[in-house]
């Protein structure tokens, strides 16, 4: 089943497109990798998605809902979660705080309620604490829960960012470069993690990722793009083989 339909999604600034015309389903469950070399458009269409950017043209969709004028966190209400590129956690606040702000989006207890520690409010916090706890357990970080993030290894923070999506339920996590700055040892926990997250949760990821080792072993389904275009979407033995994928990502005469 389609969980995420995007359809001649075009985005211009200015007079240059940086995407254009893309058209991409995402199949619900598994991991699907987007490959493209650098400027290629890939974090563009991460904002696209989640709302970050609004398109020039095209449409998005979510579990065959129409979500392309919906703010950032108005589409995190409905079920799409992301990290960046560069680590976005809050300074101020204990790991455990960190993945509890995942849920904010799907809390409902008025500012009322909160002053006055309504029912609704208490089981929404209890709620929260839960899935941030199971989330941090679940990625092997429930240990630093009451430690401030910047006192974590670099890797770890990853996982914290990661665990904030995974607490928040999100339909669809997007997932830009999290192996970025991670050695070989925590590449390979998270490739295990990532493959366990959507067989134990259901979870759908579409990763941004330039480790190709690690992108092409965890991802059922790979599209590539260049010059905000797509060039192919399919297997990953079908992706690495195609000449043009060859060509613009992988280096001309490459076999790997």
């Amino acid at each position: 089943m389609t969980l995420l339909a995007i359809k001649n999604l075009t985005k211009r600034f200015g007079g240059l497109t940086a995407v254009e015309s893309l058209t991409i389903d995402v199949e619900s469950g598994g991991v699907h990798g987007l490959i493209g070399p650098n400027g290629s458009g890939k974090s563009t269409v991460l904002n696209l998605i989640s709302g970050i950017y609004r398109p020039t043209e095209g449409s998005i969709a979510l579990s065959g809902a129409e979500i392309t004028g919906l703010k950032p966190n108005q589409r995190a209400r409905v079920g799409v979660g992301r990290t960046f590129q560069n680590i976005r956690l809050f300074p101020t606040l204990t790991v455990l705080q960190n993945v509890m702000m995942g849920r904010v989006t799907q809390q409902h207890g008025s500012l009322m309620g909160i002053v006055l520690n309504s029912p609704l409010v208490r089981r929404e916090v209890k709620e929260t604490t839960d899935r941030a706890r199971e989330a941090l357990r679940f990625m092997g970080i429930e240990t630093f829960a009451d430690e401030f993030h910047r006192n974590l290894p670099y890797g770890h923070q990853r996982l914290v960012e990661i665990a904030r999506v995974l607490a928040s339920g999100a339909k669809l996590m997007l997932l830009d470069e999290p192996a970025a700055g991670l050695n070989s040892s925590e590449k390979k926990n998270l490739g295990h993690l990532l493959t366990r997250m959507c067989d134990v949760f259901g979870s759908t990821v579409l990763l941004v990722e330039h480790d190709m080792r690690l992108l092409m072993s965890v991802s059922r389904t790979v599209s590539a793009v260049n010059f905000g275009k797509l060039i192919v979407t399919g297997s990953t033995a079908n992706v690495q083989s195609d000449p043009d994928v060859i060509k613009a990502y992988l280096g001309a005469g490459s076999s790997k």
